[in-house]
Parts: structure tokens; sequence; C-alpha cells
């Protein structure tokens, strides 16, 4: 899947895994800018939501950090 942002394609991917007897089931996220490359991966959230919009969020935040997309 993937999210246009100022110009930019993000792409993502998530998936749940057994995490614990107490958590059992969490999500971890992939995401990436297209042109860039720059890639960020967060783990362990309750919902598949918000796996997805932390790791679009970090992107995001890295793109700004060098640069490339202006705040």
């Amino acid at each position: 899947m993937q999210v246009n942002f100022k110009g930019r394609t993000i792409a993502y991917h998530a998936q749940g895994r057994v995490h614990s007897l107490d958590e059992l089931w969490v999500y971890d996220a992939n995401a990436w800018d297209i042109e860039s490359g720059i890639k960020v991966s967060v783990k362990h959230f309750k919902e598949i939501e918000e796996a997805i919009q932390n790791a679009v969020k970090e992107v995001i935040k890295k793109l700004e950090a060098q640069g490339i997309l202006q705040e």
C-alpha cells in the first residue's frame, strides 16, 4: 500500500505477530519513501492502523531532517 504526502510517495507494509502471553498479538510496520529509499521500521503496536501511522510519520520526520521535505 502507499500514500502521497506533499508530492512524495510513501509505501508501507504491516504485519502482526505473537509477542507474549501478556500481549498475545502485536503489529509491526515498515514504511519507505519511494524516491529516496529512506526506510523505517516500527514495532509493537496494538492496532495495525497505529503501526502504519507511526511508520509513515517516522519517514516524514527523516525526510524533513534531511531537508528533502519542507515542514
